[in-house]
């Protein structure tokens, strides 16, 4: 009752709307299969489920994920796995060449991705080891 007569505006989305800008990253569609795209990093975030490596192709953001975290259907919840982790960040370390914890140097840097089908339905982006490396 306190936001009659109240005018705001929506986003709109492709698959929804909100009342607030949202940052939506993008996701390739089982068409781009075998596109490969020269880019660069524009930022990573680890948020606790897994290592985000963000970057952007034709205007748009996308992302290459390297989960660490389980998901629990029974308690629809998020739960680290410390084995996992542990291999994710020693990948990281192997692709980037540098730690999770120094992310911030490779940002910047010019990387090679290449769409992939996990699946037979599921399209990813996968970095390529980059000669920086």
């Amino acid at each position: 009752s306190d936001s009659l007569g109240v005018k705001k505006d929506v986003y709109r989305y492709e698959k929804f709307n909100s009342l607030w800008e949202t940052k939506v990253t993008e996701k390739f569609s089982i068409d781009d299969k075998g596109k490969i795209i020269q880019t660069e990093i524009s930022r990573i975030e680890d948020d606790g489920k897994g290592i985000q490596i963000y970057f952007e192709n034709e205007g748009k953001e996308y992302a290459s994920k390297m989960m660490y975290a389980d998901y629990v259907e029974s308690v629809k919840e998020w739960f680290t796995n410390p084995q996992k982790k542990n291999r994710q960040y020693e990948k990281f370390e192997a692709l980037f060449g540098v730690p999770v914890t120094d992310a911030e140097k490779i940002v910047g840097c010019p990387i090679m991705v290449e769409v992939k089908i996990a699946f037979k339905k599921y399209p990813y982006a996968e970095i390529k080891k980059p000669a920086w490396a």
